[in-house]
This record gives C-alpha cells, sequence and structure tokens, in this order.
C-alpha cells in the first residue's frame, strides 16, 4: 500500500527485492522458501508454522496488495487463516493489517466495520508484540476511522500514536500522525486547526522522502488556499501535486484527492466545466464517497458525457455542496 507507514512490511526472503523494487525477484524468494518449508501446514510443527504465515501473509500476500492484485491478496490470507490461531501475536497483527488494508483497497477505500473491526484486531494483536507495531496499528485504526467518518475517535487515536512515535522516535509515524491530525481538522471544517498543524506536517517533508506524504501535505495548502480565496494558488499546488504523483500511481491515495475538491470548485467558480469534470472524474479514481455524494458526481458525469453541459454544472454544484457539508471542501 501507498506510503512509508505501512505497519508490517512484506517480510522474508524478498524483503529487499520488493524494497527494490524486484518484483519477480521478490515472487522467485517466496517460491524458494515455501519450497523448502514444504507440506500442510496443518501439519507443520510451530516454528515451520510461524515461518510459513510470514511468508504467506507478510510476504506474498503484501506483495499481491502492493501489485494491486486484491482478489489474490485476500485469497492467501484465506488459505493461512486455518493456522493463524498457531502464530505469534506478530502474525496476527500482520494478518488482521492485511486484510483490512486489502478489503478497503477493494472497496475503494470506503471503510465499513468489518474493516474497523479488523483494525482493532490488528491493534489487538500489537499489544501483545512490540511498541512501534502498537503506534502504526493505533495510527491506522485512526486512519480507518477517518475515512469511515468517525473523526473524533480517529483524533483520540490519532493523539496516542503521535505521543508515542513522540516517546519511541519513531519519524515516520510522527510525520503521518500529525497527517492525520492536519486531515481530520480538515474534514472538520476547522481552518484554524489545519493552519496551526501545516506548519509542522511541512517540517516533517524534509525527512520524508514518499511521495504520498508530499501529496497530502500540498493538499492541506490546496485546502487552506481555497479557504483563503487564493484560486491561483489552488491550481498551482495541485499541479504540484500532479507532478509529484506522475508514474506513482499510489501516492497520495488516502489523502492527496483532498486538493481536488477546491480545484473542481476553482475551475467550476471561473466557467471552466470542461476541468472541473475532470477534476471530479480523478476524485472517483480514487474512492468511493457516501451515498449521496456518488449519486450527485454519477450524475454529474453523465449528463457529461451526454453532452448536457447545463445540467452537467447544476449536477456537479450540487455535488460540491454536499461535499461542502460533508467537511472535504
Amino acid at each position: 500500500m501507498p506510503g512509508p507507514a505501512r505497519g508490517p512490511r512484506c517480510g522474508g526472503l524478498g524483503r529487499l527485492e520488493v524494497a527494490d523494487g524486484h518484483f519477480e525477484a521478490a515472487w522467485a524468494a517466496y517460491d524458494a522458501a515455501e519450497e523448502l518449508l514444504g507440506g500442510d501446514p496443518e501439519e507443520m510443527d510451530a516454528a515451520t508454522v510461524e515461518e510459513w504465515l510470514e511468508l504467506m501473509v507478510d510476504g506474498r500476500a503484501c506483495q499481491y496488495s502492493i501489485e494491486h492484485q486484491l482478489e489474490q491478496a485476500l485469497a492467501t490470507l484465506a488459505a493461512a487463516r486455518p493456522v493463524l490461531d498457531r502464530g505469534s501475536a506478530v502474525r496476527k497483527h500482520g494478518y488482521y493489517f492485511h486484510l483490512a488494508m486489502a478489503r478497503v483497497a477493494q472497496n475503494r477505500f470506503r471503510v465499513d466495520e468489518t474493516d474497523l473491526d479488523n483494525a482493532r484486531r490488528s491493534l489487538a494483536a500489537a499489544l501483545e508484540a512490540e511498541e512501534k507495531d502498537v503506534g502504526y496499528a493505533t495510527f491506522f485504526l485512526a486512519r480507518f476511522l477517518l475515512l469511515h467518518g468517525d473523526l473524533a475517535e480517529a483524533e483520540g487515536h490519532l493523539e496516542h500514536s503521535l505521543a508515542m512515535a513522540e516517546r519511541i522516535g519513531e519519524t515516520g509515524l510522527l510525520a503521518y500522525s500529525l497527517q492525520g491530525l492536519a486531515m481530520a481538522a480538515l474534514r472538520r471544517h476547522d481552518t484554524a486547526a489545519v493552519r496551526a498543524l501545516v506548519p509542522r506536517v511541512l517540517a516533517e517533508a524534509e525527512g520524508m522522502a514518499a511521495p504520498d506524504y508530499l501529496a497530502g501535505a500540498k493538499a492541506c495548502l490546496a485546502w487552506l488556499a481555497w479557504q483563503d480565496r487564493h484560486p491561483d494558488d489552488v491550481i498551482k499546488l495541485a499541479e504540484g501535486i500532479t507532478t509529484l504523483t506522475t508514474g506513482t500511481p499510489d501516492a497520495g491515495l488516502y489523502y492527496g484527492p483532498v486538493h481536488l475538491w477546491p480545484l473542481a470548485a476553482v475551475h467550476l467558480e471561473t466557467g471552466h466545466l470542461a476541468e472541473a469534470v475532470a477534476a471530479t472524474r480523478r476524485l472517483r479514481d480514487h474512492t468511493q464517497f457516501p451515498d449521496g455524494l456518488e449519486a450527485a458526481l454519477t450524475a454529474a458525469f453523465q449528463a457529461w458525457d451526454q453532452d448536457q453541459p447545463d445540467q452537467a454544472s447544476i449536477h456537479l454544484t450540487a455535488a460540491l455542496d454536499r461535499a461542502r457539508a460533508l467537511g472535504y471542501l
């Protein structure tokens, strides 16, 4: 999944190959490891089951998710489930983490109660593992809560993950926790809180080479520029995000699209309907929104595709009004 704050990593013999982007070599390493382990996992001893679970969960399932083969990721996790109870807390933490991530990605980042339950299971298992695991599990639960619209609970977990990051010196967790808090404040339409958090988010960007983090930071700036009625800055920042994420489609999947709402609003306000439609289509590439907002966007796209610009403008205006009410704009 996008961004360095991943929680469990693709593990075992394929870790270095994955980090270097050598996916074929990673798969070869996984195949070789599985052949060495051999046999039916139901018949393996405890130590071998632990290695097999690491291979299947933090290896194969994670790799499938990275390559956006989400059905295969979920199938791999399903194959591992019968022996999960024989694994360690670390393996259970990884299993529920990757299960939640794959389901959420498959559903275009629309989170349901099952996903939240999986994230909570991941956190519960992490509490029996390492403190660093607890920190990331807490952060990802907060991220899912934020996507689900549970802002107050999300902020509570983000404050906790931030405090843990500061205590243990985990810079990636600290950066993403700050960014998550900024996004929660944005959804509450608390401009003052966003403005106060953004300098801290940007300060962490100096040490974060990950495009998804930088895209999220710039998205906050674009949102603030829209609130301050600086449309030229919105467009300039949006162009910067596009340049940043070109060739890296994963970048900003969680937070980057925030800038597209202000961009669409700027274009619609200035009469550039084609550009406004294009911006909101890009939003739909990233995520699935609540039903009322989804319906308004769908109606706008259908009208545009049927060469009905007046109707498209009406529906798109309704979509932006709905997005504003939901805290996206």
